[in-house]
């Protein structure tokens, strides 16, 4: 990838290793503790993302990445991440550890109707 990371399993990993004890034996990737995934899938996946994140999804495509925001009503920034876009419905969002129980929350308010799972 092209910023040294990777999604594997569910977890964001990099082959920068500087402590053989965190290495994944399966992959020899290591785990990246500070960063979390929040998955965004279903049919109504990237609809529902273009409605809730600030930038415009159109061009997330492929392998590509973007880097992407979720703001509050007065447009101030909640969180900063970066997306990836794995499948027709799915979207992996890739954001602060410390953030991404707030983010999921936030956006389970507005899942509403759509076929949307977190």
């Amino acid at each position: 990838s092209e910023n040294g990371r990777r999604v594997i399993r569910g977890h964001v990993m990099t082959q920068a290793n500087t402590d053989e004890t965190k290495v994944d034996a399966a992959t020899g990737w290591r785990r990246l503790e500070s960063f979390a995934v929040l998955r965004i899938s279903g049919r109504d996946a990237v609809a529902f993302a273009q409605a809730q994140l600030a930038n415009d999804l159109r061009p997330l495509a492929g392998t590509a990445w973007q880097w992407n925001c979720l703001l509050n009503a007065q447009g101030r920034v909640l969180a900063l991440m970066q997306l990836l876009r794995i499948g027709d419905g799915e979207i992996a969002a890739i954001l602060p550890a410390a953030s991404a129980g707030m983010v999921r929350d936030h956006l389970a308010r507005y899942v509403l109707r759509s076929k949307v799972m977190l």
